[in-house]
């Protein structure tokens, strides 16, 4: 079905969106900020509902402190996808022509000028999230040639930790994401088998993925289930063996709000001694989650996992998760040292410590395979509630 207007549903009133910019330009005034230049597509949705899978290219949505509503801009061929999509007035919805596209004779920062200097900012302090993968060198650069007169400052973070804590609208995305998720786990136990490609059983998860639950349809994830070391997608055309031992790690999306899982998978009658790290596993799992509770900080958190866990991550114990376009990690406060973000309920966690060859010598027999195992969860007034009901085990196929 086409992207059609009448067809279109916000996943929030526009009253929410109107609140989250006032929030924005509230932090923006104590700051002395007069715009926001956002880059990051996780923060230009949050603000102005922009839905669409441009971010490849430069895209802006840029954030006035007296003026009602943001301007978006992008390529001129997002037009149909921004108008539909944002809650703002077509008026700003401010693409640029491919003049200005990558290679051509102009750079869009020239085009971000002009709509800069059309409200009297140009002069101004400008906010830039200088942490954003999606600001690159090239561009700052062009930024602070282009606004010679302008003072940066950096606003990282400033946005992302508005959604830090989730409303209950969001949890209840982060809920459905989660019983999508959990049916997509269940769709990998009967797809993965001795003899099966590993894309064949990719696919079957996506399509349950994608599928969603009665009541919601899925989408499309930020990346495809991985399989094996961290972040590797799947052997194109292997077929699984007896004895394969590996973790697999996806999530469910349902309105770009996610809850990831990660389980253990074994080809075969998995050997007592594997079963036994398992459990020192889950345990290591639980300890964490027993540990979560409103007033600690993730700091503490870590610190408490890291000293009495069996087999310590050598990375952070967990991260805060939830909205995003291109990642489901949040990138604000992580279980790690130095971490003094103090938990609060309706924020929103994912913990999956491992064993692998950073923690534990060698790795799994002989290939230095690895072990996975995680929950999302929500810290709650007296804890923690984990989002989906998928069992906590070794999946033996």
């Amino acid at each position: 079905m086409p992207l059609i207007a009448s067809d279109y549903e916000r996943p929030f009133p526009d009253r929410v969106y109107r609140e989250r910019v006032e929030q924005t330009q509230a932090k923006m005034a104590e700051r002395g900020l007069d715009v926001l230049l956002l880059t990051d597509p996780t923060n230009q949705h949050y603000l102005s509902a922009y839905e669409s899978d441009s971010w490849f290219t430069f895209q802006m949505l840029l954030v006035f402190r007296d003026k009602e509503q943001p301007v978006f801009t992008g390529r001129n061929m997002e037009i149909r996808a921004a108008e539909i999509t944002t809650w703002m007035d077509d008026e700003n919805v401010q693409c640029y022509s491919d003049d200005y596209a990558p290679n051509s004779l102009y750079h869009p920062v020239e085009w971000v000028k002009e709509l800069v200097e059309e409200e009297g900012c140009a002069d101004g302090t400008i906010g830039v999230e200088k942490s954003s993968d999606y600001l690159t060198v090239d561009s700052f650069e062009r930024l602070q040639k282009s606004f010679e007169n302008a003072t940066f400052q950096d606003v990282s973070k400033m946005v992302t930790r508005q959604y830090l804590v989730k409303t209950d609208r969001e949890l209840e995305y982060m809920r459905e994401a989660a019983r999508i998720t959990d049916l997509g786990m269940e769709a990998a136990e009967e797809a993965i088998a001795e003899g099966v490609r590993e894309n064949e059983s990719v696919a079957d998860v996506l399509h349950t993925l994608l599928n969603g639950t009665e009541e919601s349809g899925g989408e499309m994830p930020a990346s495809t289930p991985a399989y094996g070391p961290y972040h590797y997608r799947f052997a194109n055309g292997r077929q699984f063996q007896d004895g394969d031992v590996f973790g697999i790690e996806f999530s469910g999306c349902l309105h770009n709000y996610y809850s990831p899982l990660c389980r253990t998978v074994y080809v075969g009658d998995p050997p007592d001694d594997l079963v036994a790290l398992w459990e020192e596993l889950n345990q290591d799992l639980q300890l964490i989650l027993d540990t979560v509770e409103p007033g600690r900080t993730c700091e503490e958190v870590e610190e408490i996992y890291r000293n009495e866990a069996t087999h310590p991550k050598a990375s952070r114990s967990g991260y805060a998760i939830g909205l995003g376009l291109t990642s489901w990690g949040e990138g604000t406060a992580s279980f790690t040292e130095g971490d003094e973000t103090v938990l609060e309920p309706g924020m929103t966690f994912h913990s999956n410590p491992s064993i692998d060859t950073l923690n534990y010598p060698g790795g799994i027999g002989e290939e230095g395979l690895r072990m996975l195992h995680s929950e999302t969860y929500v810290v709650t007034e007296d804890g923690c509630e984990v989002l989906g009901d998928y069992p906590r085990k070794i999946i033996t196929v």
